[in-house]
């Protein structure tokens, strides 16, 4: 179990100490603490893919995992909330608890963009699931 969230680098700084005060609150009052550590790579200005995260500016992306069940669903919907209050970026396929509507506000105008393309080259919607259908329709 992984959820991955990007940070505008230019606030890492910032965003990290937070992250820690975050855990350290949710351990204070559910008990919950992740048992794998923390990821964190950098994400350089990425304009080659149309929904890179890093598109406009570099990131920082925080992976968190863990090995139980016990807590960590809670933990991810509280985790999303936090990337969405510091302007985190979902990475699509890595992030859980993402909420259609910031995933829609964050990639906005490429996002409308990939959505035209995709239906111009996929009609018939074959390649279009339901997980990415909340996003592309």
């Amino acid at each position: 179990r992984h959820s991955t969230w990007c940070f505008p680098a230019s606030d890492f700084s910032v965003v990290i100490k937070a992250y820690r005060e975050f855990c350290r609150a949710i351990l204070a009052a559910s008990g919950f603490r992740t048992d794998l550590p923390v990821v964190g790579y950098r994400l350089g200005r990425d304009t080659s893919a149309l929904l890179s995260p890093s598109f406009d500016e570099p990131y920082v992306a925080l992976r968190s995992a863990c090995t139980f069940d016990k807590g960590w669903e809670d933990f991810v919907i509280d985790l999303a909330e936090f990337a969405e209050k510091w302007s985190g970026l979902p990475l699509i396929s890595q992030s859980r608890a993402l909420r259609a509507e910031h995933v829609i506000q964050s990639y906005n105008r490429r996002l409308d963009f990939f959505r035209r393309m995709r239906r111009k080259l996929d009609p018939d919607q074959r390649l279009l699931n339901p997980f990415l259908a909340q996003f592309m329709q």
